[in-house]
């Protein structure tokens, strides 16, 4: 990829050209491209965002050399940067506030009110942007300060193996599983991300009953792609990840409850077309609003003794129903 050397953005890349292999060098040059771009058309100061991406260079050649290793549960690191910091101010520059909306801020102010008599609040969300916890922070730290930073999201390996996620992954307090998604592309390895997506759950569990947990969902199991009339809708959410939600809730020695989100997130980091096996993401990013709904509370309740005969069409009914919520909440969102 051809950088030109008049761009400070992108001349700090190249001095560490070298540094990379060559695709990861191309993958990184499209982001700095986004970056430059962005930062000329709206006139941002220079020098943050060129302090913010010379730390996050630095962080992806320490994990080419020594990729960071997560288990089931990673806490954020805030020492000695706060990497939770480096993943909103770096993604800041992308959004429009101003013309980003945020609904249901009775419903965040609910949310809160029960973290803060230890409950716990599982946000089931649909899912459009890699970067979706982060874009949470850009909009609801001011608002309502700590609330995302301290937040738990339940995120897929894609995040927690790719060198160019990884430094904004560890900015975050995450509970790491393999999505159901990728055990067909990996079959060979299906049993054991089973086993870890197990071990993974109970972590939740464990910090289910500290309680006071906000905790970030997309039973979907990936980002929401558009279909081949280019329409873009939630995807469907998936009724094993939903009953897993509600046993595990339910099995917390804290209480705990379920808030649905629509985010539409999805101009800002558009995923790929279709879902790859390999790692390694180009991210073609662009300024633009977002806008999220934090619908009223759902209640999840166990299966009758009838609907436990006929457990599958329990669960496929119980996601659907979140499911249409979510829906209904994004499409607000998105013709307003």
């Amino acid at each position: 990829m051809e950088l030109y050397l008049k761009s400070k953005i992108l001349s700090l890349l190249e001095k560490e050209k070298s540094n990379f292999p060559k695709d990861v060098f191309d993958h990184i040059g499209i982001f700095f491209s986004a970056y430059d771009k962005v930062q000329k058309d709206k006139k941002l100061d220079l020098e943050p965002i060129l302090k913010n991406l010379t730390s996050y260079l630095s962080l992806v050649k320490k994990e080419l050399k020594s990729p960071t290793q997560f288990g089931t549960f990673h806490k954020r690191e805030d020492t000695p940067i706060d990497l939770y910091n480096l993943a909103v101010n770096t993604l800041s520059p992308f959004i429009d506030k101003k013309e980003s909306n945020i609904y249901g801020k009775k419903n965040i102010e609910t949310i809160i009110s029960l973290l803060k008599k230890g409950e716990n609040v599982l946000l089931l969300a649909n899912h459009q942007a890699e970067a979706d916890p982060a874009i949470l922070g850009v909009l609801l730290d001011e608002l309502f300060p700590g609330l995302i930073k301290d937040m738990v999201a339940v995120a897929g390996a894609r995040v927690t193996t790719d060198p160019l996620a990884v430094p904004f992954t560890r900015g975050q307090n995450v509970i790491c599983v393999y999505s159901k998604k990728y055990f067909e592309l990996h079959s060979d390895k299906k049993k054991e991300m089973q086993q870890h997506n197990s071990a993974s759950m109970l972590a939740l569990r464990h910090l289910l009953n500290e309680g006071g947990k906000l905790v970030y969902v997309a039973p979907s199991g990936g980002r929401d792609r558009k279909d081949k009339n280019g329409n873009l809708a939630p995807a469907p959410f998936d009724p094993e990840s939903i009953e897993l939600m509600r046993v595990v809730g339910h099995k917390a020695k804290s209480k705990t409850h379920y808030f649905p989100l629509a985010l539409y997130t999805y101009p800002i980091l558009p995923p790929p077309e279709t879902i790859k096996k390999a790692i390694g993401e180009k991210r073609n990013m662009y300024h633009s609003p977002v806008h999220l709904y934090f619908g009223k509370e759902v209640i999840l309740t166990p299966p009758t003794a009838e609907e436990k005969k006929e457990k599958t069409i329990f669960r496929q009914k119980q996601a659907t129903n979140i499911h249409s919520i979510v829906k209904k909440l994004y499409e607000i969102i998105t013709t307003q």
